[in-house]
């Protein structure tokens, strides 16, 4: 286990749990019960199974997103490191949770789009080098539209994310740079159509690889040795310096713990896994523990959690080439049990894999540069074989009259539960709800099986909350807004509900520390940063119209 250093301006983690295996019309719990354990989440400790569910040739596939559990999207096209990535754009659709997919092309695109996100099952957005260079569905992929650029951008794109607010998104680009075509960090629109240029405060001519939204409006992305973060809905963005690593994936659980993952900035065969994770919101960063692939020169393309503890890493396990996408070895998939620990697991394909999108630990979907995507499952558990037992034929005797009786009409059995919980201050600050500690009104929960929230509550003037007809499941629940006046819980509890039964929940919070007035620095230069036309993309001319292989 590592340990992590904490910056004092957040809150520990805690996670109170009460599990009463109790029916759901019982009486709740009193305001401080005994605390027990819940059950466990069960997931597969094996390989996944691995099915080919879609097999595309002349496709290279870039990204994959799931707005809800049945409904995904996948962006391909053309390979951009040949013919400058001269083709038409296709979209891969599932309605069934990824078992099934249709393509189709995208029509008036030109060159490969590889940035994909969606708000809901109708409503996505896809970024590249196409033109135009961004395009939007509002019916689920049938039609795409052009969306508008009202910035002085022209070159092309790499990424895309929605904040969780509305119609809210971003776009990532190459990086600024103070020329012509260059000027923007990112693009951002708040109406889903124009997009607007925004410039963080240290910004660097770095490519913005992805985004990671883990609350509506706070928001991170991923760049070269970079993790910008904006706490206003991507108005306002500030750089948090990253290990000396080329990050091209980011995910994050909760407002103060992420994880990125990428590939070596240099020509370097030592083989190290490149998984840094960090609990304070970006402010320090820690290696994962990952047995390196010596002799060899891993490159990570995206990373996502289900919990703190459970995730899956997809890239390849050898791109000597620190541009192009040609693997010269296996795909290479990595999986974590406890957040910090990372371990190799077999992979279907020996091209890059791209993407990958985590329903949970056994249900898995994956994309790669080869035109295939790829479903994991975890080994169900076989189902013993009931064994018949002989039966005797009796000795007819003859049967005597029945008397008629009332039979009671039997009760019946709930088949959902119940998830109760409570946010409240924690004034002796022994995390724990003590008598006389008050309850606290307007903290807003989500609960989430997978990575699709099903439910939302927001607790009461007594600071309870309850979630009612909770299907039995693994669900993951956390707290997205914290009490006015009170510094957020970073509680995230992933649990199992049985049918007919009660959970209880309880979220400690304390009030947010007196901000350190800030002494007057005394102004630094700033190496300047060589122009970044050697990233994770060709060389690029001035005009960003056109680019060289």
């Amino acid at each position: 286990m590592h340990s992590f250093k904490k910056n004092g301006r957040w809150l520990l983690p805690l996670i109170l749990i009460a599990v009463l295996a109790v029916p759901a019309s019982a009486a709740l719990l009193p305001a401080a019960p005994s605390l027990s354990n819940p059950a466990a989440p069960v997931y597969q400790s094996g390989e996944l199974t691995w099915t080919q569910v879609q097999d595309s040739p002349g496709v290279y596939w870039y990204s994959v997103v799931f707005p809800t559990a049945s409904i995904g999207y996948a962006v391909g096209g053309p390979d951009w490191n040949v013919n400058s990535g001269i083709g038409t754009v296709k979209i891969a659709k599932t309605t069934d949770g990824g078992q099934t997919w249709t393509v189709n092309t995208v029509p008036n695109t030109n060159r490969f789009m590889r940035g994909l996100t969606c708000s809901d099952e109708n409503n996505c957005w896809m970024s590249g080098a196409s033109s135009p260079r961004i395009l939007r569905t509002t019916n689920g992929g049938a039609t795409w539209t052009e969306a508008y650029i009202n910035a002085d951008w022209t070159g092309w794109l790499w990424s895309a994310g929605w904040t969780g607010v509305d119609n809210t998104v971003m776009i990532g680009t190459t990086g600024y740079a103070d020329e012509p075509g260059r000027r923007a960090n990112m693009l951002r629109s708040t109406n889903g159509q124009n997009f607007y240029a925004e410039i963080a405060n240290d910004p660097r001519e770095f490519v913005v690889y992805d985004f990671s939204c883990p609350t509506p409006g706070i928001c991170y992305s991923a760049a070269k040795q970079t993790a910008f973060y904006s706490s206003d809905n991507g108005d306002n963005w500030v750089r948090r310096p990253a290990p000396v690593v080329r990050f091209f994936g980011i995910w994050c659980t909760d407002n103060n713990t992420c994880w990125m993952a990428g590939g070596s900035n240099s020509n370097t065969t030592d083989g190290v896994i490149q998984i840094f994770r960090s609990g304070d919101g970006g402010f320090n960063w820690q290696q994962a523990s990952a047995t390196p692939l010596s002799g060899n020169r891993p490159r990570l393309y995206n990373i996502q959690m289900v919990d703190p503890q459970h995730g899956y890493a997809v890239g390849c396990v050898n791109a000597p080439d620190a541009i192009q996408e040609v693997c010269q070895g296996n795909g290479l998939l990595m999986r974590t049990t406890d957040g910090f620990s990372w371990q190799q697991m077999a992979s279907p394909t020996n091209a890059d894999i791209m993407d990958l999108w985590v329903h949970d630990m056994d249900n898995v979907i994956m994309v790669d540069f080869a035109g295939r995507i790829w479903r994991g499952t975890g080994a169900p558990t076989p189902t013993p074989t009931s064994t018949s037992t002989p039966t005797s034929t009796p000795t007819r005797t003859p049967t005597p009259t029945a008397t008629a009786t009332n039979t009671p009409t039997p009760t019946a059995t709930p088949s959902t539960g119940v998830i109760t919980g409570q946010a409240y201050y924690d004034q002796n600050g022994n995390l724990y709800p003590d008598n006389g500690e008050p309850g606290l009104p307007g903290a807003g929960f989500a609960l989430k099986q997978g990575n699709t929230v099903v439910a939302t509550q927001t607790s009461n003037n007594a600071g309870n909350f309850t979630f009612n007809g909770v299907a039995p499941g693994i669900y993951t629940l956390m707290e997205q807004t914290a009490p006015n006046g009170y510094g957020p819980s970073s509680n995230l509890t992933t649990l199992r509900i049985n049918a007919n039964t009660s959970t209880e929940l309880f979220f400690a919070h304390s009030l947010p520390p007196t901000p350190t007035p800030t002494p007057t620095a005394t102004a630094t230069p700033v190496p300047t940063e060589p122009a970044c036309h050697c990233g994770f993309l060709p060389a690029l001319q001035k005009n960003f119209t056109e680019r060289t292989p």
